[in-house]
């Protein structure tokens, strides 16, 4: 019995290291979707990223309905679309060489600065479209409190909670591809 889990195990250890070659050599040497890795489609997927995480995701904030559903679709499919445009670099250290690994580095960095500069930005939106600027008061409790004209719930309907948090997650998972530049790849 033995020497039949071995044969098993023997066997799924070689399955599993021809998959990770294949795989290792189609991300290293991919040709169908070089039409996403040149520079007009590094322009294109950034102009259509901005504007389906911004832009949409604006519109399902002010809708209501079947928007909520569409937008991480939405997001999952541009995540997919970028990852092929630049190799998969942010998911595997061992398929990248020196000017992907340098890139990448230099990416993540950008984007960090650019999370903390959309989150501000996306706070103070926030406290100035719940502050009531005709009562302005100097108590504690409005001067400092967000929401002074009632709680959170009140500002905000459940959907658009669950939509701002669908925007933070598709700000940070895309956030490192806008980060990668411009220019597409080197021949």
């Amino acid at each position: 019995m033995s020497s039949t889990s071995d044969k098993i195990d023997e066997f799924s250890k070689q399955l599993e290291t021809k998959i990770e070659r294949g795989v290792i050599h189609w991300v290293r040497n991919d040709q169908a979707f070089n039409f996403l890795r040149n520079t007009p489609a590094r322009w294109l997927l950034a102009l259509l990223s901005v504007a389906m995480l911004y832009g949409f995701g604006l519109y399902a904030w002010i809708t209501e309905g079947i928007t909520g559903y569409i937008y991480p679709a939405l997001i999952l499919g541009m995540v997919l679309i970028q990852k092929l445009s630049v190799r998969f670099v942010f998911d595997d250290d061992s398929v990248i060489d020196e000017y992907q690994h340098s890139r990448r580095n230099r990416a993540y960095r950008r984007a960090y600065k650019r999370i903390g500069l959309v989150l501000a930005l996306v706070v103070v939106l926030l406290v100035l479209r719940s502050w009531d600027f005709t009562k302005i008061s100097l108590t504690a409790q409005n001067h400092f409190w967000p929401f002074p004209n009632g709680s959170f719930e009140s500002q905000f309907s459940v959907e658009q909670v669950v939509i701002g948090l669908e925007f933070i997650a598709g700000l940070f998972t895309l956030q490192k591809y806008l980060s990668w530049g411009m220019r597409g790849e080197r021949n």
